[in-house]
């Protein structure tokens, strides 16, 4: 057996701690009790629970994010309270009965009532002219609920109508649909100035006379915005053949576009890091826009590994007198090479993880040569047998 209550409109002050009602237990077993937000407590705003309560040992446990989790706490009789209450908290709470096979719900709505700060008036004029129209200030009252009226007066006496008063009404998406728009006057003008623009601030604008609603024009007024996170960022240091996963996060107001490049060369898509090589090594750049708007994210990649030997090998030189000895590796850092035999015309290269380093011999007597190769992380050693010319 189920079923579902709604509990009239709850009306609570800002800042004050509010305290939901339960249903009664009654004389039978201590119900099992669940307190859920149905309007959103998680990061992605999908409904989660707030606390439940243990059916035998009456322990509570609480389930919430960070948005309740140090302000929640149940009475002894079974009710929710939130303590400091915010304009946030206007939504739906339910409280979930078990007890024995019956289930039970009860919801009740929760509205929050702040009072306004107290009002600013910005951009006031420092003079005005006789006989001109002259905005004197704006008058800015904020955190309301529900929204605070501005009214005017002067000497004390409000201001009235004379034919002069514009209205402007905006409407706006609002969070809990708690009304469909506001509406502000404007004395002597016929501008209204945005202050403070946000995300939020998107939406249509309706501009209109106070007293003919009828006499109307609109705007859409669009805000851009751009969101982005990368992780992991800065420098970062892996060893050859691990894998790195790269998390790229990005929300703005229209199409996001997003482009790479690796010192400084463009790539065709984001990198993928499954098995890392040397040659993955380097300075990464991602760029978000949209509408104008421009962020980067960069990270250092540093693929390590201990040196190893892939191949050595000899040639006679151009002339014929000499042999000519090649010791091929990988490592990074940059590994140091070290032969048992002295020789002449020295030549080095390292790229991408990639050592190549010769060397010139003559040699008078079969030898056997080794190359050894080493850095911070360890060494290897590999032999070659020279001959000489007898």
């Amino acid at each position: 057996m189920q079923g579902y209550t709604k509990w009239k409109l709850k009306i609570c002050p800002y800042g004050r701690a509010s305290q939901e009602p339960s249903p009664s237990r009654g004389s039978g077993t201590r119900p099992f009790c669940c307190v859920a937000d149905e309007e959103g407590d998680k990061a992605d705003g999908s409904p989660g629970n707030i606390l439940t309560q243990s059916t035998n040992t009456g322990e509570v446990n609480i389930q919430a994010s960070d948005t309740y989790k140090d302000r929640v706490s149940i009475a002894f009789n079974a009710s929710l309270i939130i303590a400091n209450a915010t304009l946030d908290d206007a939504k739906t709470f339910t409280c979930m009965v078990v007890a024995g096979g019956d289930v039970k719900e009860y919801a009740v709505d929760i509205e929050v009532h702040k009072r306004p700060l107290p009002p600013q008036v910005r951009d006031k004029v420092k003079e005005v002219e006789h006989g001109k129209l002259t905005m004197l200030g704006e008058c800015v009252a904020q955190d309301a609920h529900p929204p605070a009226e501005v009214i005017w007066s002067k000497n004390g006496l409000p201001l009235v109508d004379d034919g002069k008063v514009w209205g402007l009404t905006k409407y706006l998406p609002l969070r809990d649909s708690t009304f469909a728009g506001q509406k502000e006057t404007v004395v002597d003008s016929d501008t209204y100035t945005l202050v403070g623009v946000t995300r939020e601030s998107t939406g249509e604008y309706k501009c209109s006379l106070v007293d003919d609603d009828n006499m109307q024009d609109a705007k859409n007024i669009s805000v851009n915005y751009l969101d982005v996170s990368l992780d992991p960022s800065g420098k970062i240091v892996k060893t050859v053949g691990e894998k790195l996963l790269l998390m790229v996060q990005k929300n703005g107001s229209e199409e996001v576009k997003v482009s790479w490049t690796k010192d400084n060369g463009k790539l065709d898509k984001q990198p993928r890091f499954d098995n890392l090589t040397y040659s993955d090594a380097g300075y990464y750049v991602v760029d978000f826009s949209v509408a104008g708007i421009n962020q980067s994210k960069v990270f250092q990649l540093v693929v390590q590994g201990h040196p190893q030997i892939k191949s050595i090998s000899k040639a006679r030189s151009e002339d014929g007198q000499h042999k000519v000895l090649t010791c091929e590796a990988e490592g990074s850092p940059e590994p140091s090479v070290q032969w048992s035999v002295n020789g002449t015309n020295e030549q080095s290269s390292y790229v991408n993880g990639k050592l190549t380093h010769k060397i010139t011999v003559v040699p008078t007597a079969n030898l056997t040569v080794t190359c050894t190769v080493s850095n911070e992380l360890g060494e290897d050693v590999r032999e070659i047998q020279v001959f000489s010319r007898k």
